[in-house]
């Protein structure tokens, strides 16, 4: 998850309200601000209708990308989305399939509740909870990196610190706006969150906190996203 801790600190700095972090997945962080154990939260996922129901409301901070990532000596450039439903499902067992070596896939996919596994599942159109699963992106590049058989997909922050190779999806690399796996970042925000929760919202999407959006790994939001009005 995007380190959001990054902008408290410095919003603190400058003379805001002091928030606690607790790095905790999409889902988790919702129903913990719907509880009221938590002021603000953070999605790398849409709201789900249900959730809008209840008064919640997401804000965008930046722009991701799930990255397909494998390891640096594997030939492959370019999967299908088709391609990763097979790899994923255990439909398609070896590299060489996708014009790779004869060594065995193995993919590693994110936590069910995270916002990473929600985007993947819903544009890759698989879920598979028999493969292995961790809890952030930088364990999955730790996979990839030293298992020549490994898949898996990461953010950007976790890309730039290297030892992976990106593949293209669909024939598109991440960079290419039409990306299908490319989504948004967003704070969540309740009808009961306080005054000093917009003010830190403000922030975060002022110059300055685009800013350290982009510094942190995310793509800033576009300037017709920033001037969308915030309070309803």
């Amino acid at each position: 998850m995007f380190p959001i801790g990054v902008l408290a600190e410095v919003y603190e700095k400058q003379g805001g309200e002091a928030f606690a972090i607790t790095p905790v997945g999409s889902t988790a962080g919702i129903l913990a601000l719907e509880r009221g154990m938590a002021a603000l939260g953070m999605i790398a996922r849409p709201l789900l209708p249900e959730e809008k129901a209840r008064g919640l409301r997401e804000i965008p901070i930046g722009h991701d990308v799930l990255v397909v990532v494998v390891h640096p000596s594997n030939p492959v450039n370019n999967l299908r989305k088709d391609d990763l439903r097979q790899i994923w499902e255990w439909r398609s067992a070896y590299w060489s399939e996708f014009g790779g070596p004869r060594i065995r896939t193995l993919p590693h996919g994110r936590e069910y509740g995270s916002g990473a596994h929600a985007i993947w599942s819903e544009v890759i159109g698989t879920t598979n909870y028999a493969l292995p699963i961790s809890p952030d992106g930088s364990l999955i590049r730790q996979e990839v990196m030293i298992d020549r058989r490994a898949v898996g997909y990461v953010g950007l922050r976790h890309l730039r610190r290297g030892g992976v190779k990106a593949i293209r999806v669909e024939g598109m690399a991440h960079t290419d706006p039409a990306y299908p796996l490319k989504y948004h970042v967003s704070l969540v925000v309740g009808p009961k969150s306080p005054p000093a929760v917009w003010r830190f919202v403000r922030f975060v999407r002022s110059a300055e906190g685009q800013r350290i959006v982009a510094e942190e790994g995310l793509i800033p939001l576009g300037q017709e996203e920033l001037t969308t009005p915030l309070e309803p």
